[in-house]
């Protein structure tokens, strides 16, 4: 059985009428038994949007050959609630009536946690979402929290049914190299709880991968359709600066061959998005792709090396958060920024911690930050 994931995929600000998808990877997302794709837009009319998101996007419910690709869509993410309730449940209602499958959000927490099951001829399989941001209440409409507790039972069940078990975590930092020390946890911990594959997003770029106890842990594959525009982000992006140039147009489309035992091949096949569309890499890019996968993979096998890397770029987080709370405070005032900072997390202080320190020069400074592979 071959499944296939990709990352973000975002329809607004897209002309699905023109998005060309070259014949090449049209070919590759035919050939599979499933697509599965992050939704990271709500797909809906209305035009009430969601207070205290910082941005609200969205995408009008209509059929598309980039929906077309897939079977499956992830809505645990942080933008499905960009509209409310009202966006939410217009993206489920519209992806029902185009015989697409969900997980990882819903109008309650009961629906949000809920997996997917599917039965198919090769294998039953077991789809879970989690997200950071916006959980779903009791009788608030939101998506799985990314907390193995409210999970495990689930994961549990779905293993005792002879599933293959898939997390999907909308988790990490835009723009960073390297996955979180707190991601790499709650990676570990799923699958210590029975999750067979996990294949992550949110990012915008494509971070390493690694095994543990045998189980592929794919951290983000970046943005597969999602509109980029560098001159935009310089304008309203206080990390921009730090964006590694065509990082973002670098994807890829993850290959899994299942059999009735787990895993027995993966790939990685390289692609190029742009506002316009899908096309191939180039056998030179596609090289240079790999071995920057490589390279950024190799880290994760050192938890020092790891977390060195990955707070030597994230302390540029620190420099946008002191930002965009003066933001918050001044455009909505201080009820939101005090939402905002709810939202914060262990994480997330450390990050700024260690900017502190390094501002000091109580930490030692990088050359780079870069991995090899350029």
């Amino acid at each position: 059985m071959r499944l296939l994931f990709v990352g973000d995929v975002c329809l607004a600000n897209i002309d699905t009428k023109t998005f060309a998808v070259d014949p090449q990877i049209a070919e590759v997302l035919d050939g599979a038994d499933l697509r599965i794709a992050n939704l990271e837009s709500p797909l809906t009319m209305s035009e009430e949007k969601a207070p205290h998101h910082p941005i609200n996007m969205k995408a009008e419910p209509r059929a598309s050959q980039i929906l077309d690709a897939f079977d499956v869509f992830s809505l645990a993410n942080n933008h499905i609630l960009d509209y409310g309730e009202i966006g939410l449940a217009d993206t489920i209602k519209f992806l029902r009536s185009e015989n697409k499958s969900h997980f990882g959000a819903g109008l309650d927490e009961r629906a949000a946690v809920t997996p997917l099951y599917l039965d198919r001829p090769e294998r039953r399989l077991a789809f879970f979402g989690l997200s950071r941001w916006y959980h779903a209440g009791p009788s608030k409409a939101g998506t799985a929290p990314d907390r193995v507790g409210k999970l495990e039972s689930e994961i549990q069940r779905a293993k005792r049914d002879n599933r293959f078990v898939i997390a999907c975590p909308h988790w990490n930092y835009e723009y960073v190299d390297f996955p979180s020390p707190d991601s790499a946890r709650l990676a570990h911990r799923l699958i210590d709880a029975g999750v067979d594959l996990i294949v992550g997003s949110h990012p915008h770029v494509v971070q390493g991968y690694e095994r543990y106890r045998d189980k592929l842990i794919f951290y983000s594959l970046g943005n597969f359709v999602f509109h980029n525009d560098e001159r935009e982000l310089a304008e309203v992006s206080q990390v921009a600066q730090f964006i590694r140039p065509g990082s973002l147009n670098q994807t890829c489309i993850l290959s899994i061959e299942l059999d009735e035992h787990g895993v027995v091949d993966h790939e990685l096949i390289p692609v190029h998005s742009d506002n316009t569309g899908l096309r191939p890499q180039t056998p030179e890019r596609s090289s240079a792709f790999l071995g920057r996968m490589e390279a950024i993979s190799r880290p994760l096998e050192n938890r020092a090396e790891q977390r060195r890397l990955f707070y030597r770029q994230a302390t540029r987080i620190s420099q946008k958060s002191s930002t965009t709370l003066l933001v918050v405070l001044r455009q909505q005032g201080l009820l939101s920024l005090i939402r905002v900072l709810f939202g914060i997390r262990k994480q997330d202080l450390k990050i700024v911690a260690y900017s502190i320190l390094l501002r000091l020069g109580l930490m030692p400074k990088a050359t780079s930050s870069r991995p090899a592979h350029e």
